[in-house]
């Protein structure tokens, strides 16, 4: 079974190999992967904090 997490990271870099691929522009194609991986970080800091709050509710 993959995880929404999973799902959701393969989602962000298929994103960003359409950005990559159709943005002429070097800038706009920066600030679109930029927002793309700070959604990414954003995205795996909550996966991880789920992650840690299961694992110390365990141990409770």
């Amino acid at each position: 079974m993959v995880s929404r997490f999973s799902i959701a990271l393969a989602i962000y870099g298929l994103l960003g190999l359409v950005a990559w691929l159709t943005l002429p522009d070097p800038k706009i194609r920066g600030v679109t992967l930029a927002l793309l991986a700070m959604f990414a970080v954003k995205s795996w800091l909550h996966h991880r904090r789920e992650g840690l709050e299961k694992n110390e509710n365990k141990s409770q």
